[in-house]
């Protein structure tokens, strides 16, 4: 199981608001029953740790109920962008 750090539960929570915004279900995306999807879901969450824009993806979530596209930042945003396209 992954580690439940405040960063990993934050960037888990930033990863996930960040794509219902960009208006993909990430558990449905990756849906839970497999072991990729699982996998491919920590290194969403872990890319996301990794990132030093929290505060400002935060400030943008807050602001946003929806977005057009990812924060350039976002290390997740050319996967996002795969998901929005699918």
């Amino acid at each position: 199981h992954m580690d439940q750090s405040p960063k990993t539960m934050k960037s888990e929570e930033l990863s996930s608001g960040m794509a219902t915004r960009l208006g993909i279900d990430l558990t449905q995306a990756y849906s839970n029953t497999s072991d990729i999807g699982v996998l491919a879901l920590q290194g969403v969450v872990r890319r996301c740790a990794g990132c030093t824009e929290h505060e400002t993806c935060a400030k943008l979530q807050a602001e946003n109920d929806t977005l057009e596209q990812a924060p350039s930042y976002c290390r997740n945003k050319a996967l996002f962008e795969r998901l929005i396209r699918r």
